[in-house]
């Protein structure tokens, strides 16, 4: 009898480790997921000023390089880049 109270409180104390090492993984994937996600709109803004770039870059409506680069200038103080 006295082995198996001792087994049993063993059992019981593993058990309470992973519950804890379990609410540390819970944790831990919420801070990765809210990670990820920041990470999702960071690189859907940066497609998104890609393509201003590059639709700039290759419009006829700026004559000269200089306008070109200066508007491209303007839109990444715009989206605080540069």
């Amino acid at each position: 009898m006295f082995r198996s109270n001792q087994l049993y409180l063993k059992l019981y104390d593993e058990i309470a480790k992973l519950k804890m090492y379990n609410e540390k993984l819970i944790i831990e994937k919420m801070a990765v997921t809210k990670k990820n996600s920041e990470l999702e709109r960071h690189v859907e803004s940066s497609k998104s000023l890609i393509k201003q770039i590059e639709k700039i870059a290759t419009s006829n409506s700026y004559r000269n390089e200089r306008a070109t680069l200066g508007r491209i200038k303007e839109i990444l103080i715009k989206n605080k880049i540069f």
